[in-house]
């Protein structure tokens, strides 16, 4: 298969992103959001808020621009990671339940399920509606009328709700009911739509400054409000806030066109693991972290360090396990 240069940089600093974004996300939640060391959390996290939406869009552009029969859709693709989600959640659970272990604790984390796999179920859902979202996506003003639904009432409305003076709207919602224009579909079909779109140097400069603005807005306000209420206001990294959208779009433009034609051996290689180290590198996290190796001590060199240490060590049991034939289809 040809590789698409600049779809293993976004995936490889996608899953770099997602391996930072964890790591800060461990005493995210448990520090005080008045100290440094929180607000140095707060940061990386607001800067990587791009990570998982980027890994839709990619998947988006590839699946999107082929035929794929039902058969083949439910047979390979959903087949692959329905099993691929059960057997990482009957690991995590017994990861899991190593330091108090028990029947009933393996079982816990069993119904619980491991955080991050949430991921494997929304790709689920959109993989079972592809055949729809590849009629819409084959149409670029049809696409463009679906993605102004999903941004309107997926992000928009959703987030002026919030405010109190918006909260009429509420039952508006609910009474036209545009479920089907919200969450994840947006960004799957996204890819291939900017991807079909010409953007003039002009275009380019405007996005990237809307951007940057977007992601200074998301920094400020997560630390502000954090800050007055005393605790870690989640709202502003919700994946379809709108500053969080534009700071994707803005993003992967700018990396389209700065790797387009940029060939990396290494870049390569983290994509093609890219699968696999998303599915490891949580418990590199909790086992540094069980050793004393986290981010609650000068975390401006601990974040990085321990992404990287994190990136090699998932990378390199993603690589091994690959070697493992009847575990190779499934990384």
């Amino acid at each position: 298969m040809n590789r698409i240069n600049y779809i293993d940089w976004m995936k490889s600093l996608a899953i770099i992103g997602v391996i930072l974004l964890h790591v800060t996300s461990l005493y995210w939640y448990g520090l005080d959001t008045r100290t440094f060391e929180w607000q140095t959390l707060n940061f990386f996290q607001s800067i990587t808020r791009w990570c998982v939406p980027f890994f839709v869009i990619a998947s988006g552009e590839l699946f999107l621009s082929k035929k794929i029969s039902l058969k083949t859709l439910y047979l390979k693709y959903i087949y692959r990671l329905v099993v691929v989600l059960l057997i990482w959640s009957i690991i995590y659970a017994l990861f899991n339940s190593l330091w108090n272990w028990s029947t009933s604790e393996v079982i816990a984390h069993l119904t619980k399920g491991q955080f991050h796999l949430w991921f494997l179920v929304m790709i689920i859902g959109i993989y079972i509606i592809i055949p729809i979202l590849s009629y819409i996506s084959s149409d670029t003003k049809l696409s463009g009328y679906f993605l102004l639904l999903w941004f309107v009432f997926g992000s928009i409305v959703p987030t002026l709700q919030q405010f109190k003076m918006f909260e009429f709207s509420k039952e508006i919602s609910t009474t036209f009911d545009f479920n089907i224009a919200i969450g994840f579909s947006g960004y799957y079909i996204l890819g291939k739509y900017l991807n079909s779109i010409l953007f003039t140097k002009t275009h380019k400069i405007i996005i990237y400054i809307l951007g940057l603005l977007s992601l200074i807005t998301t920094i400020i306000l997560s630390s502000y409000f954090s800050y007055v209420e005393g605790k870690p206001i989640h709202t502003y990294f919700d994946y379809f806030n709108p500053f969080i959208i534009i700071s994707t779009i803005a993003t992967y433009i700018l990396i389209k066109n700065v790797t387009i034609n940029l060939d990396n051996f290494l870049i390569q290689f983290i994509s093609k693991h890219s699968f696999g180290i998303y599915l490891v590198h949580i418990i590199f996290i909790v086992l540094l972290d069980k050793i004393g190796i986290n981010t609650n001590i000068f975390p401006i060199i601990t974040i990085p360090g321990i992404t990287l240490i994190v990136l090699v060590l998932s990378t390199l049991t993603s690589f091994l396990l690959k070697k493992i034939k009847p575990i190779n289809k499934f990384m």
